[in-house]
């Protein structure tokens, strides 16, 4: 479990690599996608692996390739996040907000009413 832990480990510091100093240059998305592809391939490539961690590298490896398409695009466009995980949080209070007001389980309707503009309806929301 170690093991596999520290795939996920260094698989995070090559996709969020520490900067030395603030004056050296950011790496680019080719940078980061080879750094990443080298050690995919260095660890489909390991013979050490028991059968578990052969089938957890096949799946961490998997999912990667299978998102490679949009994995690196963060790199190359100074302030767009790496992750929508802010997003997701948005739109999880807005539809809290209005099940609060409403009263109702499902906000479904809400969503497909307003659609992008449901942001502007909720007056809760900055």
């Amino acid at each position: 479990m170690e093991r596999q832990r520290g795939w996920l480990i260094d698989l995070q510091r090559l996709l969020k690599p520490a900067q030395e100093k603030e004056s050296d240059p950011k790496p680019t998305s080719q940078q980061i996608e080879t750094r990443v592809d080298r050690y995919l391939v260095k660890l489909e490539q390991d013979n050490d692996l028991d059968e578990t961690d052969q089938a957890i590298a096949q799946h961490i490896i998997t999912t990667f390739r299978n998102r490679w398409w949009g994995l690196f695009v963060c790199y190359d466009f100074p302030g767009l996040p790496a992750t929508n995980n802010d997003l997701e949080s948005f739109f999880g209070r807005l539809k809290t907000n209005q099940r609060r007001i409403t009263g109702h389980k499902s906000v479904n309707s809400f969503v497909l009413r307003y659609g992008a503009y449901a942001a502007f309806v909720d007056l809760s929301e900055s």
